[in-house]
């Protein structure tokens, strides 16, 4: 009986239930996710200094230029040749330039990765490579009118980039001050999003404690200190 009338107090007057139509699906917010599985754990290699902002190893960016390469039919990223594009991009580091060249013969060179970046539906290309002296570029190119553009470029020590969504996260380990070299407790994470010509890093870092701290291949680390002063900036 209680069911009956609820049902008819919602029919009688014409101000109970209405359909509303299909109802929203719920799309849960992306989550970031490593672009490389080996970049998952990265350890600084030295404490930053008290003016060091994670990030700013990568110097102001000039206007993009296109890539002086051949571009893929179609615009179509997936086309490109990874090692040529490095080998012919000046933002390319010298050492990471060196390391393409010994490919296929144990070189540095990851797989590359296929995201959309631009929100254009089409994917670009990202690129990462690890030279001898164990520094780390990881770059971004899109295609425009037969025209191949980095539209990101990173190049440091012990980082890994995480994708999300179409913005792009570094994060970078740190040690603060009193961790032990290979036992950092920190973390920055700085996201980068395309702002029409390329991706830009946006809002500032975060820094966060990490439990445990984070090591190399996921091993174990001893103890982490005890200190609770963090270092931090802005862009």
């Amino acid at each position: 009986m209680l069911a009956a009338g609820l049902f008819a107090a919602a029919c009688g007057d014409g101000t109970g239930v209405v359909d509303a139509g299909e109802a929203r699906k719920v799309v849960p917010p992306p989550t970031a996710q490593p672009l490389w599985s080996d970049q998952a754990a990265p350890v600084p290699p030295q404490e930053p200094a008290a003016t060091q902002v994670p990030g700013a190893t990568t110097p102001e960016r000039p206007a993009p230029t296109p890539v002086k390469v051949a571009a893929p039919a179609g615009d179509d990223a997936r086309g490109l040749d990874t090692r040529a594009v490095l080998l012919a991009d000046p933002l390319v580091d010298t050492d990471a330039r060196a390391e393409v060249r010994r490919c296929p013969d144990a070189c540095g060179l990851r797989p590359p990765v296929y995201r959309d970046l631009t929100g254009d539906g089409r994917p670009e290309l990202i690129a990462s490579v690890t030279d001898r002296r164990g520094g780390t570029g990881t770059y971004a190119y899109t295609v425009v009118g037969g025209q191949v553009f980095d539209i990101f470029w990173y190049f440091g020590d012990h980082y890994a980039v995480d994708g999300l969504g179409e913005d792009l996260v570094v994060r970078q380990a740190v040690a603060a001050p009193g961790d032990a070299r290979d036992n950092p407790s920190l973390l920055y994470r700085t996201r980068f999003r395309w702002n029409g010509r390329e991706m830009e890093p946006i809002g500032t870092e975060t820094e966060f404690r990490q439990q445990p701290p984070l090591v190399p291949n996921g091993g174990s680390p001893s103890a982490s200190s005890s200190a609770t002063t963090t270092p931090g900036g802005n862009r």
